[in-house]
């Protein structure tokens, strides 16, 4: 009986020893707000265009780079789970350092280094639920583009094809004004850091000149560029989303080197997302540019599908295409590309893709083809 009681309290001991070291640790563990990342991207494979076959570096897609990555959540929001009014939620940096490999005009090679700030911003929440307020460099809500596998996406961006970038440094607003439906609007530079902020020249001996590295700040110039964008469509977790977007402003000309040009544009968007198995989204707008006395209507359209097999493998087909000339006909300046890729998942830090791209410019006499291998590794965390 005595050998039976003190058992039992043996027992209710333990029981209590364990739950109280459980509850200290839970007390003592705080949640993580600081995430620090970096990431490796080297793609390259074969290359068939007008300077005929060889292998070689990425010359489209994401080129080969070093990314590091800062990002930071407020605890206090964290711990409360609301805003009294206005308060600082998180913020993010995100530099690179990327390998651009390419064939100039006289089919010599040539490679630089570039330095480029691809995000950074603050972001602010509001007393108003979903509301929220960013302020730097990040997207611009130029449609919407869902991924299952979007770290450093192998797919061509209808948005820099179109622009000339994708982000754009401003002001960046974004709010419910329904149970489904939201708003997105920005205004922002019109692009003024899309330029390297350091670039190194001169790496790569060819036929007329040797290897002499030559390191150049870049003077970020600003022209009185401006743009504002916005769009209006139902929440981002919905299975189908849909929305219509719009934008005016002036920026860069992509045509006439050192002038700038007045744009809009006008669209819409659609995805359908079933689970992170199937993903289809497309887009298609239609604007103007009007530069030097001339106008040169635009249309641009994008289709993409994502399908996921067996948690490990990410298939992808993307075909876009930009149309721009003075007249819209069967005479019009236009380019195509269509991509597809096969990716596998070695973790969630390590992929491996095989990417291929076909384009069609409508001036050349040579079709591009090229088809990369594409690996991404990363150490550290992210949110």
């Amino acid at each position: 009986m005595k050998l039976k009681v003190v058992s039992s309290l043996l027992a209710l001991f333990l029981f209590l020893s364990l739950g109280v070291k459980a509850q200290s640790s839970i007390k003592l563990e705080k949640q993580q707000t600081r995430f620090f990342y970096g990431q490796l991207n080297l793609h390259g494979g074969y290359h068939q265009n007008q300077f005929g076959e060889y292998w070689d570096f990425s010359s489209v897609g994401p080129r080969s780079q070093l990314a590091l990555q800062y990002f930071a959540k407020n605890r206090r929001i964290l711990q409360k789970g609301y805003t009294r009014a206005f308060a600082l939620a998180s913020s993010k940096a995100r530099f690179s350092l990327a390998f651009d490999k390419r064939r100039n005009d006289q089919g010599e090679s040539e490679g630089s280094l570039y330095f480029q700030a691809v995000d950074l911003w603050m972001k602010f929440n509001t007393k108003w639920d979903r509301t929220t307020i960013t302020i730097g460099q990040t997207a611009i809500p130029y449609g919407h583009n869902p991924s299952i596998d979007p770290i450093i996406n192998f797919a061509p961006n209808l948005v820099s094809s179109d622009l000339g970038f994708s982000r754009d440094l401003g002001l960046f607003l974004k709010s419910p004004i329904s149970q489904k439906m939201q708003l997105e609007f920005s205004f922002t530079s019109g692009g003024l850091l899309n330029q390297p902020l350091v670039t190194c020249e001169n790496l790569v001996k060819n036929r007329v000149q040797h290897a002499d590295p030559v390191v150049r700040f870049e003077d970020v110039e600003y022209r009185n560029t401006w743009l504002g964008f916005g769009r209006l469509g139902t929440q981002s977790y919905l299975k189908y989303e849909f929305g219509l977007i719009g934008g005016v402003g002036k920026i860069n000309s992509k045509i006439n080197s050192g002038t700038t040009a007045d744009i809009w544009r006008g669209g819409a968007d659609f995805s359908y997302k079933f689970e992170e198995r199937f993903k289809f989204s497309s887009m298609i707008t239609y604007g103007e540019n009007s530069e030097i006395n001339e106008i040169y209507k635009t249309v641009n359209t994008q289709q993409n599908v994502d399908i996921l097999l067996w948690k490990r493998f990410v298939l992808r087909s993307s075909y876009s295409l930009l149309v721009q000339d003075q007249r819209l006909n069967k005479d019009a300046n236009y380019a195509q590309v269509f991509a597809n890729s096969i990716g596998y998942n070695i973790s969630p830090h390590t992929k491996i893709r095989l990417n291929y791209y076909w384009e069609d410019f409508k001036r050349t006499e040579v079709n591009p083809t090229n088809v990369y291998i594409q690996f991404v590794t990363g150490i550290g965390k992210r949110p």
